[in-house]
């Protein structure tokens, strides 16, 4: 135990040293250049990330940028509060949700930019250390050779029609229901999580699968994310796809990391970039998760004009709690 806690001191002495350079965007991509590379934390294939990493090259070709996948998404802080402890070399940047982001400021790992002088929108500041650069968003998507246009739910209330009953089908995360629940209420999203698993929609623990079971005919239509189905749209699919609104959206955050012997000026320049047009539009083409806050994005056009759906990050007990209900509910839809 007292090691323990030497260690947890010994960590918590380095960080505290580590502080945000406040500087222009030259000043910063010029120190970023003289440092070890910018180590990325994230989810997405490498391959994939490192055409993001190019196009960010392009235009600060001296800052070097290292790509470390975490599949999933869901380890990425305790990769990073783990490695911090450790005293080695971790991520000084990474791009994850309010649950990661969560985990790294209770111990005091994220630095805290100053985003006026990084000329970052006001409107994509979600705290003192976050930043919106994507968002997955919530979408309906149909088979067109077996339901018409003029019968697809226009809203969430036709959504949940007994109808549809097991032709439907919906990822059994809770995360899109919950995200709804910041617009409609907490008793209104319960209840429409009920009646589709009360009326034998089918749930799917991958995502992808939700489009894939709809594309083949299997199912009527379902609800999951945009951007596991985009591939199949691409494709030529007979699938039509809407957003009902309220729009539900989760938004991945860009955090920079108080990292020993990290590049946490290389870090900065990155948020920067990724929070314009060109490098918005750059990640959103390898993830296919864009922003809808900045205009020119695929994401962006999608949802114009429409409602979005989502708990600010200081009320993520209550995003913590619905999801764990939800989702232990809707995963009654799993058939065997």
């Amino acid at each position: 135990m007292k090691s323990l806690v030497a260690v947890l001191m010994l960590a918590g002495m380095t960080l505290a040293t580590g502080t945000a350079y406040a500087g222009s965007i030259d000043d910063l991509a010029k120190t970023a250049a003289t440092k070890p590379p910018v180590i990325w934390y994230e989810s997405s294939p490498p391959e994939k990330m490192q055409e993001v990493i190019d196009t960010f090259n392009r235009k600060y070709p001296d800052i070097k940028v290292q790509y470390v996948r975490n599949t999933g998404g869901g380890g990425l802080a305790a990769k990073i509060i783990q490695e911090s402890l450790a005293n080695v070399p971790t991520a000084s940047f990474t791009t994850a949700d309010v649950q990661q982001l969560n985990a790294l400021k209770e111990r005091g790992l994220l630095e805290n930019p100053d985003f006026k002088s990084l000329g970052i929108p006001d409107n994509l500041v979600g705290s003192e250390q976050a930043v919106a650069v994507a968002a997955s968003l919530g979408v309906l998507i149909w088979n067109k050779n077996q339901v018409p246009d003029a019968d697809v739910p226009k809203n969430w209330d036709e959504l949940v029609d007994p109808k549809w009953g097991n032709h439907a089908g919906t990822w059994v995360r809770g995360t899109m229901y919950v995200s709804l629940a910041a617009a409609i209420g907490e008793d209104k999203a319960r209840e429409l999580v009920k009646k589709i698993v009360d009326q034998g929609a089918m749930g799917f623990q991958a995502n992808a699968q939700v489009a894939q079971q709809t594309a083949s005919g299997e199912l009527d239509l379902v609800y999951g994310l945009y951007h596991t189905t985009q591939p199949i749209l691409d494709s030529g699919a007979p699938v039509g796809l809407a957003f009902l609104e309220p729009v539900p959206t989760t938004t991945i955050w860009g955090l920079v990391i108080k990292s020993t012997g990290g590049n946490v000026e290389g870090a900065e320049v990155l948020l920067n970039w990724l929070t314009t047009p060109e490098g918005a539009k750059a990640y959103e083409a390898a993830t296919l998760r864009g922003n809808p806050k900045i205009e020119g994005t695929r994401h962006f056009d999608l949802v114009k004009g429409k409602k979005l759906a989502e708990y600010p990050i200081t009320e993520l007990p209550t995003v913590m709690r619905l999801d764990g209900e939800f989702t232990q509910v809707l995963s009654k839809a799993l058939k065997p």
